[in-house]
């Protein structure tokens, strides 16, 4: 049995002593801990976050005063928390107000899920009620009218007062099949990514604005980081998480959010009192290994958890990869689907070239021609290269349009869409997306029109070709 006799030195028991932080601008009592020593108070992390957001396009200069800006909105917490910086940025708590004319627009998705129409319309009128009290012009479209877009840079009759918050349930169906066509969630997310892009720089052209801003965290951004490099879009990395998208030649896509962590984010919006709306998508309630997305969200939360670095140093490294001015200027061909910068231009001896040409003698040893493996009713291949006389092709006489852009479809022949005119038209990314389809004619006639568009340019420029002057034939006159 053990005893303590007098005498016998005793360890004093030393208690750790509390360390009394102060907020690190001021002398307050502080609210929040960004980092391990970044301590604030209420006001000082209130001014800290404007200054971070107004700071990311401030210096750059790219938002000129008095310019039209659009919002988009989706009710998670990086959009919720820029909506209301930019509502504090013109309110006169702001010793600074913003320059800039903001509105705000909201893609409605209800018909991508199993919604009913009451919960798909509850749903809607949730994130409406948000919109309204921030006393903002907004707009509200769905989805499917992403596949009845014009052309680019073309309005139609009704010009600005288009109601985009109009309903079909014809294109709602319409846009169903689409996904159905589709194998994996993976490619279901990122088609659904390209039509919301789509229709959102749409209501930004035809209502005047130049500009458009999301909100994507560093979290999201380098998730997105990994998931292009997996599913072959790593040339697309700067654009997909830039600051500046200028993918669109006409309306520039800003992500001044992107300074910003998920834990800032989550606490603007926690001590000022904005609530989030939370909306279902196809990834909602999903397994982690449902989608490439999926995965990757699983992988860098993960990781981030046990090293807080590991967001901070994919998204520096992300923010490295940068198009050079040489690839800006002679990567004038975009793709059809997505608007990148086309990045199949190798070389002969390359691994996409041998691809290529393994997938061609593959469906040749088959004995059936790439058109006629999506289209059953066009005829079979006969086997010959150079002369194949399958009904495959038709022929439209019509009167010359006058148009010398490439549009004109008179005397022409109307062929049906193959797969190596999908090829010669999108990037490697969309390549894979377009492959994972079971018909790939399910693409949006917005985007057929514009491959047939493509083919016909670039058929009008052989027949000219020899006509026309080299950069070195006009260096020499």
């Amino acid at each position: 049995m053990c005893s303590i006799l007098e005498g016998d030195n005793l360890t004093p028991v030393v208690k750790s002593k509390k360390i009394v932080r102060i907020c690190m601008k001021c002398d307050n009592k502080p609210i929040v801990i960004i980092r391990i020593d970044d301590a604030f108070c209420r006001d000082c992390f209130w001014n800290y976050c404007i200054h971070k957001f107004r700071s990311t396009f401030g210096r750059t200069h790219i938002v000129k005063h008095k310019e039209k800006v659009l919002l988009a909105y989706s009710g998670g917490h990086g959009s919720t928390a820029l909506l209301h910086m930019v509502i504090d940025g013109l309110s006169e708590r702001c010793h600074k107000k913003i320059g800039f004319i903001p509105g705000i627009v909201y893609i409605n998705e209800g018909a991508t899920l199993n919604l009913t129409a009451e919960e798909n319309k509850a749903k809607c009128d949730e994130i409406v009620s948000v919109m309204e009290k921030s006393g903002l012009p907004y707009f509200v479209s769905s989805l499917e009218n992403a596949l009845n877009l014009m052309p680019d840079g073309e309005v139609d009759d009704d010009g600005l007062s288009r109601d985009y918050s109009r309903m079909d349930l014809n294109a709602e169906q319409s846009l169903r099949q689409r996904l159905a066509a589709f194998k994996t969630l993976t490619a279901k997310m990122e088609f659904i990514k390209i039509l919301r892009h789509k229709l959102i720089l749409d209501i930004a052209r035809r209502n005047g604005y130049n500009k458009v801003m999301t909100g994507e965290t560093a979290m999201n951004l380098s998730i997105q980081i990994l998931s292009n490099i997996a599913q072959g879009k790593g040339a697309h990395i700067s654009i997909d998480t830039g600051f500046t998208d200028e993918r669109d030649s006409k309306i520039m896509i800003l992500r001044p959010m992107r300074e910003f962590s998920s834990k800032e984010v989550a606490m603007y919006n926690h001590f000022y009192g904005m609530e989030p709306v939370t909306v279902p998508n196809l990834s909602t309630k999903a397994t982690r290994n449902s989608s490439i997305h999926q995965l990757t969200e699983s992988f860098v939360t993960g990781l981030q958890a046990e090293f807080p670095s590991t967001v901070s140093t994919i998204f520096r490294t992300g923010s490295k990869m940068q198009l050079t001015t040489n690839q800006r200027k002679t990567n004038a061909d975009t793709c059809s689907l997505c608007k990148g910068p086309l990045d199949t231009s190798v070389g002969d001896a390359s691994a996409l070239n041998a691809t290529q040409l393994s997938m061609k003698l593959s469906r040749r040893q088959l004995g059936v021609d790439a058109r006629s493996a999506t289209n059953p009713d066009a005829g079979v291949c006969c086997g010959e290269v150079a002369g194949c006389n399958s009904n495959l092709n038709t022929k439209t006489e019509q009167a010359c349009c006058g148009e010398g852009d490439g549009s004109c479809r008179s005397n022409t022949n109307t062929e049906e869409l193959t797969l190596d005119m999908l090829n010669d038209a999108l990037c490697y990314g969309c390549r894979l997306l377009v492959r994972d389809m079971n018909d790939f004619k399910q693409l949006p006639r917005t985007i057929t029109d514009e491959i047939y568009q493509k083919k016909r340019r670039q058929q009008m420029r052989a027949e000219i070709d020899e006509f026309l002057l080299s950069d070195n034939d006009a260096e020499d006159s």
